[in-house]
């Protein structure tokens, strides 16, 4: 058998896990393969247990071993899967016959493979033949010659050291083609084909997305631009009804150009639509105009499939699958590890020993403190084989709730590994998607808004720890500690009951709905009261000079004004930012190397508002208002 493949994504794993590691790996004789640790790090037996327990697979042991003793009676030296390698060809990835089979299906859509026979031997790939009559033409459906070349040359790629063969097998027709599932299909995504008669033009769109650009995500040529359903221009939201409410939808609507929305899951659309006081046609025109763009963040059968072929119908576009979700969530994991200013193989090694220093000048957990500055070089190597089998409900394993929940549940003395783990794609894909994300809540008053905060905080963060960014961080951290508290739009403005959904599109302008809360946004509390007294009074005495009537609803600044967070969990953010800044001239004498890390860190470092607002105001002054402050 050979171990190369299998070799060279166990040493990729093991690098995923320990970033800071150097290694390198050895052909040996008999086609093993050592991966050396160079050089050797402190305490290598926990290394190597972790290696032998969770890394490599089982059975290839005696081909695979993890050494910090360089050998000299090696063969060659054998290049590592660097990061923008991740995927490419799937090399070294382990298989069950199933998983194979889904692979098969998805990657090759036109290929009616129908079942995979593993033995001592070799893996059999079983195609189906059979002939489909459709109108008056009948046609025989095989594997050509073409087809069988292509998957051939597929399966050699994955130098996964099997021996593969090829067989047909004669079935009835189409039919025979729905193949029985053995896994949960809310963690694993099945091909879109492997129901092939049931297979929805959207999840075969959106599966070929994912399957054809792969290696471009990873070397970062393809872009979220690139996604038919994004535009980095929009003002968006994201609002996720499918196990909670939330929310009426028309305020939404009302402040936001695009709204994403997730459906509730196992229940009739006209009963989401009535309890929104929205009709079916209002909602499809809102749709064709790509107001209202669907999230399918669970399988497709789980929702109301008429109407999502209709909102299909009236858009494509705006029919957004799992398999799109999960290019979409990969590409902004590549895209912020490969900006982030901290991803640089000369600083790595130095990052372990710097947060070990500052638990000493900083009294805060060392290995917290690590896992927080390197999670975006983790998150963007462990995520591939997650994403691949179960899209973004796989989002914690790899998201930012991992070193996050440990860190806070110790704060608080309770185990909140369930809510930051079921809360973690929500917020991945809300901040994916450039989106502002409201938060459920329950019937019994639960809801995410904590876990939202802190791990959003903490991903805004990441992005903008970039050269060039940074320093816009450092001047919106300082604006937070300095009292100007961050605004919803939903705290501001609420929607009259009575108005209709043409009333509020007919008033709604989304520069001006996002001119006034920019121009809120930056101003201190009390300020802000003032602002919103001033704005209310002008717009009082436009309407008294045109003598409008009309019921309107007052509404206020939340009380709150998205503080949470900031006393608890979201503190990760002023650490490890403290942590960078502080560095230089507290930390750099324990440790020479720490001046790499702060050196780049400070190189880094170094027509009238109001009358738009006060005209916007009184214009929607007929459907909605912002509040008398108190």
């Amino acid at each position: 058998m050979d171990y190369r493949g299998i070799a060279r994504r166990a040493d990729f794993d093991f690098r995923a896990e320990y970033p800071e590691l150097v290694t390198e790996i050895l052909q040996l004789p008999l086609g093993r393969y050592a991966i050396v640790c160079t050089p050797s790090p402190p305490d290598f037996t926990t290394y190597l247990d972790y290696f032998n327990r969770s890394i490599i697979p089982l059975g290839s042991h005696a081909g695979v071993e993890l050494t910090d003793k360089r050998p000299t009676d090696f063969v060659e030296v054998v290049a590592g899967i660097q990061d923008y390698e991740v995927a490419r060809n799937f090399e070294g990835i382990t298989f069950t016959a199933e998983d194979l089979l889904n692979l098969l299906l998805a990657k090759f859509q036109h290929v009616r493979f129908f079942k995979i026979e593993p033995s001592l031997d070799a893996v059999t790939i079983v195609t189906a033949t059979y002939s489909e009559e459709i109108g008056d033409t009948i046609y025989h459906r095989f594997l050509n010659e073409q087809d069988k070349l292509r998957v051939e040359a597929f399966l050699e790629r994955l130098k996964s050291g099997m021996t593969f063969a090829f067989r047909e097998e004669a079935v009835s027709g189409p039919e025979a083609l729905i193949l029985q599932s053995t896994s949960n299909p809310v963690q694993t995504i099945y091909a879109a084909n492997y129901q092939r008669p049931r297979a929805t033009p959207f999840a075969l769109r959106d599966e070929s997305i994912w399957y054809d650009n792969l290696d471009r995500i990873f070397d970062g040529s393809f872009k979220k631009e690139d996604l038919f359903f994004f535009s980095p221009n929009e003002y968006a939201c994201y609002v996720d009804f499918s196990s909670f409410g939330n929310i009426d939808i028309r305020n939404h609507l009302f402040l936001f150009q695009v709204v994403y929305l997730t459906l509730p899951i196992e229940q009739a659309a006209g009963q989401w639509l009535a309890h929104h006081r929205l009709r079916k046609h209002e909602f499809l025109s809102l749709v064709a105009r790509g107001r209202i763009k669907l999230v399918l963040t669970q399988p497709e059968y789980r929702y109301d499939m008429a109407f999502i072929q209709e909102v299909y119908e009236a858009n494509p576009e705006a029919v957004i699958s799992r398999r799109a979700l999960a290019a979409l969530l990969q590409i902004d994991l590549v895209t912020t590890a490969d900006n982030y200013i901290l991803n640089d193989p000369q600083l790595l090694p130095q990052l372990r020993e710097l947060c070990q220093i500052g638990q000493e000048v900083m009294g805060v957990d060392a290995n917290y403190l690590y896992e927080s500055l390197i999670w975006p070089i983790k998150a963007r190597r462990r995520s591939f084989a997650p994403l691949e089998r179960a899209g973004i409900f796989s989002t914690g394993a790899f998201g930012v709730n991992d070193f996050l929940q440990p860190h806070i549940s110790k704060l608080v003395e309770k185990d909140l590994d369930f809510e930051f783990m079921t809360s973690a794609s929500a917020i991945h894909l809300a901040n994916a998607l450039n989106a502002t994300y409201f938060p459920f809540k329950g019937k019994d008053g639960y809801s995410d808004a904590y876990y939202a905060t802190v791990m959003g905080e903490s991903l805004n963060f990441y992005k903008s720890a970039t050269p060039e960014g940074i320093k816009d961080y450092a001047a919106s951290d300082a604006k937070v500690r300095s009292g100007i508290p961050s605004i919803s739009p939903i705290d501001v403005i609420e929607l009259s009951n009575v108005a209709s959904i043409a009333e509020l599109e007919e008033a709604f302008d989304p520069a001006a709905s996002k001119q006034l809360m920019e121009t809120l946004a930056a101003l201190p509390a009390d300020k802000r009261t003032q602002r919103i007294e001033f704005y209310n009074q002008q717009v009082e005495a436009m309407r008294s000079r045109s003598n409008a009537k009309g019921e309107i609803i007052d509404l206020g600044v939340n009380a709150v004004m998205d503080g949470i967070g900031l006393a608890t969990g979201a503190q990760f953010l002023g650490v490890a930012f403290s942590l960078l800044k502080a560095g230089g001239e507290r930390l750099a004498p324990k440790l020479p190397g720490v001046n790499k890390i702060t050196a780049k860190i400070e190189e880094a470092l170094h027509g009238n508002g109001d009358s738009a607002n006060i005209h916007y105001l009184n214009k929607i002054s007929r459907v909605a208002r912002i509040k008398h402050p108190f």
